[in-house]
């Protein structure tokens, strides 16, 4: 299965340990929280993991956010 969208993740290592799609922007994780957010583009055939600005509609609002690898 290729993952499109925002995703928030528990990760160790290469081991994804938790993920959960984000579809509004109350599931972003807050400051402490051990998830890390990954964005893997807007259709289901890109499927790949982006780096760098994106902008991303979010519950009906456009936010820009910068991702980088861990």
């Amino acid at each position: 299965m290729m993952l499109h969208g925002l995703y928030k993740m528990k990760v160790e290592g290469k081991k994804i340990l938790s993920c959960e799609k984000i579809e509004n922007e109350s599931q972003l994780p807050q400051a402490g929280d051990v998830e890390k957010v990954y964005y893997f583009g807007d259709t289901s055939k890109e499927g790949v993991m982006k780096v760098g600005r994106c902008t991303i509609d979010l519950d009906g609002d456009k936010f820009t956010y910068y991702f980088k690898t861990y």
